[in-house]
């Protein structure tokens, strides 16, 4: 079990070293010390630090896609809202044309 726990301490970021001393003081023969329960708890903030800073890393990127993709939909939207405007408008004279020629020749 040591070596499996060792192992998985060193996939998780935990330094060799400290890594073997934590997989050590959770042997069942050996009698846990303050030594022991303070590296435990520094493993933990390690653990805990670096999924902190993983987590932050992603929330930046995420913001900065998030980013892109509001500014390409506005862009979207703003082309969308000319090509409207600009129908809208020629409809309207379509139609301003044809009320003039029909009380023209009425």
């Amino acid at each position: 079990m040591n070596e499996e726990l060792f192992e998985e301490l060193v996939k998780a970021g935990i330094d060799k070293k400290t890594a073997h001393k934590v997989a050590a003081s959770l042997n069942p023969d050996h009698l846990a010390t303050k030594e022991d329960l303070l590296r435990l708890e520094k493993v933990i903030l390690e653990f805990q630090q670096k999924t902190d800073a993983r987590f932050l890393s992603q929330q930046t990127e995420m913001t900065k896609e998030l980013a892109a993709i509001q500014a390409s939909t506005s862009d979207k939207l703003a082309a969308s809202n000319r090509q409207f405007l600009v129908t809208f408008l020629g409809l309207g004279l379509t139609a301003c044309v044809l009320f003039t020629l029909n009380l023209y020749f009425h």
